[in-house]
């Protein structure tokens, strides 16, 4: 369906000069001859709110209508959307761009005889567009994808299930997604460039990361593919869209998804960061004045109980699902003989994880569900199948060892999340003067961004960026800041 553009007004801020954008599917609308569009709030973006969640960033936006009644009809479109690219000193980037929620506007009519309105509308992040994105039209385009193997097993030991097994990158599988939303295939879309916090091996030696891993889509010995992870009842009847089997393959990979608009390129893109393992990495930014600070010695998010299902709804799959962790804050002791539990406690789980490519959800490890795995491929006609996982440990700074999780990935990711959130670490909020870093763009204060702060005790500590508040009229932008 075709947009239509629309140039509304510039506005200079202390930040930069705002250009308003509106885009819609409706053509031939008149543009009002005035400064029709404000910011009403903050333009505001977080990550575990809701622990091991990402939320979609938003922007509140008032408008007023005139004879024209462009805003009327601009918001009566099937699609409708504001772009705000701002010009700074160090450079232009795209500060919002968000999709119209629909009912999510409302008018007063302040000239009933012209029928002029004053009103408010909510945008979401452009990423929502995922939701649009049919699942079953990515599993199409996938065919192109996928390597075929000949020699293989489904089951160890066992006789070949097929003449020819289906896999294909993890990653590319993530880009042909974006491909629905930037109309052409680009493995850049899925901009991996950080340190992970997973990674998987075949034979306990040679370790790679999620990004690398290849998993098996099915068997086809001719004609139609005999699907696995794309069945009626896997992704298809798990997942309505596909933003949320994205998000979903996130949290089991134990990434965060950070969404942007690649201006040079002009294709939606998205950063796959870590809860502060890539920050530790980058160099930290540089903020502005401080105008406010509040800090919490030992912020900690308390997850007793956490949850861990195996993704995988086959016959031979959840003997052991779901599995429950008991969370405590001794490491020297966890994870002793048996930390699970098949008995949901009083009161329910903390958080609630399912789980894809778990390397083998039997407790024997004995390699008999490969459905689950991932594969090491790089050549030829066949792979090796992943047995071992193994996730960065934010209390020790280290690797777990593999003998922790025997050759299966759901105590590997519960215990990640316990580590990362039951730690008690600082916590800072604070506002600056300026939207964002001091001679830098103002794109380059993201979400999971690194940035050092020196406490009263002289103690410079290293911290990544949970939430981001920007106050484009005001000029000021307030982060929490949590410890690495």
């Amino acid at each position: 369906m075709a947009m239509y553009t629309y140039t509304l007004q510039t506005v200079t801020y202390g930040s930069g000069s705002v250009l308003f954008e509106g885009l819609c599917t409706t053509s031939g609308l008149t543009v009002p001859s005035f400064a029709s569009l404000k910011i009403a709030g903050e333009i505001s973006e977080m990550i575990d709110a809701v622990t091991g969640e990402y939320q979609i960033g938003d922007c509140e936006f008032e408008f007023e209508d005139e004879s024209g009644h462009f805003w009327r009809d601009f918001l009566s479109a099937d699609t409708a959307e504001i772009k705000l690219t701002i010009t700074e000193s160090a450079g232009v980037s795209v500060l919002f761009w968000g999709v119209v929620q629909p009912l999510s506007d409302n008018a007063d009519e302040y000239d009933l005889y012209t029928v002029q309105r004053r009103g408010v509308f909510t945008c979401k992040s452009k990423i929502v567009d995922l939701k649009n994105v049919d699942i079953p039209a990515v599993f199409t385009a996938c065919a192109a994808d996928m390597v075929s193997l000949t020699e293989w097993t489904l089951a160890k030991g066992g006789s070949p299930a097929g003449s020819v097994g289906k896999i294909m990158n993890i990653k590319r599988f993530m880009a042909r997604m974006f491909e629905q939303l930037n109309g052409t295939l680009d493995d850049d879309d899925i901009d991996v460039t950080g340190l992970q916090d997973i990674r998987y091996s075949a034979d306990n030696v040679t370790y790679y990361e999620w990004h690398q891993m290849y998993f098996l889509c099915g068997t086809q010995d001719t004609g139609t593919l005999n699907v696995h992870w794309f069945k009626d009842e896997e992704w298809k009847s798990m997942f309505s869209n596909c933003f949320d089997l994205f998000a979903g393959l996130c949290r089991s990979l134990l990434v965060v998804p950070v969404w942007y608009y690649d201006s040079t390129a002009s294709r939606y893109r998205v950063r796959m960061l870590t809860r502060g393992h890539s920050a530790s990495a980058e160099t930290p930014l540089v903020m502005g004045t401080v105008l406010n600070s509040q800090m919490n010695p030992a912020y900690n998010r308390k997850l007793k109980f956490i949850q861990a299902t195996s993704g995988w709804s086959g016959a031979s799959a959840n003997t052991l699902s779901p599995q429950i962790l008991t969370c405590t804050f001794d490491t020297t002791t966890w994870p002793g003989a048996n930390p699970w539990s098949t008995t949901p406690p009083t009161g329910g789980v903390d958080l609630d994880l399912v789980a894809f490519f778990l390397g083998d959800e039997s407790p024997t490890g004995d390699g008999s569900h490969p459905i689950e795995r991932f594969y090491v491929y790089s050549s030829g006609t066949t792979a090796a199948a992943c047995a071992h996982a193994a996730t960065w440990d934010y209390v020790d700074n280290d690797w777990w060892p593999d003998y922790v999780f025997t050759s299966y990935a759901l105590t590997a990711i519960a215990a990640y999340f316990r580590d990362r959130f039951n730690a008690q670490r600082r916590r800072y909020t604070r506002t600056y003067a300026g939207i964002g870093p001091t001679a830098a763009k103002q794109d380059t204060l993201r979400l999971l961004a690194a940035h050092d702060i020196t406490g009263e005790d002289s103690v410079t500590r290293h911290f990544y960026a949970t939430e981001i508040h920007r106050d484009v009229v005001g000029n000021s932008v307030t982060v929490v800041w949590e410890e690495i």
